[in-house]
């Protein structure tokens, strides 16, 4: 987390920009919890935000920008405030994890699988029996002209 920390100070830097203040806090479950404030040239605004996404997977984006209708100011050299907070998930282990649940969940999908291969079998047979008792009805008319034929020679 704190390696996470020094790399958005860099990228800030490289944007002219300079932290403004930061804070770091882990809780009991293993969290981590980085708040970073920067101020930066808005200028170079959105060359910071696009390099943010070389940190990871950015969640819960939020920019919030207030502009004032004054001529004076430059637009391109008026400072830009970013708040960024940057988070770790904790090192419990979830609920639905550990040999329990897997067992459960590998027992589940053996037996909808199972269900499944059932089922196309099912509709296997239901599409061939109306064949098979065609061609058995078939076979047995044969059978049985052959035998009348056979009782007539003899």
């Amino acid at each position: 987390m704190t390696e996470k920390s020094g790399q958005l100070r860099e990228l800030a830097e490289k944007q002219s920009g300079r932290v403004r203040s930061s804070s770091f806090s882990r809780d009991p479950d293993g969290r981590e919890y980085a708040s970073i404030a920067v101020r930066v040239p808005m200028q170079n605004y959105n060359a910071l935000m696009q390099s943010l996404s070389a940190l990871g997977k950015l969640e819960n984006l939020s920019v919030q920008r207030d502009d004032r209708p004054n001529p004076q100011i430059d637009e391109q050299s008026a400072l830009a405030d970013i708040s960024i907070q940057v988070y770790s998930k904790g090192n419990l282990v979830a609920e639905g994890s550990g040999l329990p649940a897997t067992m459960r969940r590998t027992i589940e999908q053996g037996a909808s699988a199972l269900m499944w291969s059932v089922r196309l079998i099912g509709v296997a047979l239901a599409f061939l029996a109306p064949w098979i008792i065609a061609l058995a009805a078939f076979i047995g008319i044969v059978r049985g002209i052959r035998r009348s034929r056979r009782h007539r020679e003899h």
